[in-house]
């Protein structure tokens, strides 16, 4: 299983609502733990981001 579907789990794990299980909710709690497909969970930071930081609009 890839990290962005884990990331999924952990989110309906969580008792999120079905329309927040979604992909870019699932790239947003990996970018927010600071894990890169290839890390792992157990090296998970608690990271602080603003939404600028999330999600850059161009």
């Amino acid at each position: 299983m890839n990290k962005v579907k884990e990331a999924q789990v952990i989110l309906k794990d969580l008792g999120l609502p079905k329309l927040q299980q979604n992909e870019i909710s699932a790239l947003s709690l990996l970018a927010l733990c600071d894990i890169h497909e290839t890390g792992s969970w157990k090296d998970a930071k608690k990271t602080s981001l603003g939404v600028n930081r999330l999600l850059p609009i161009n």
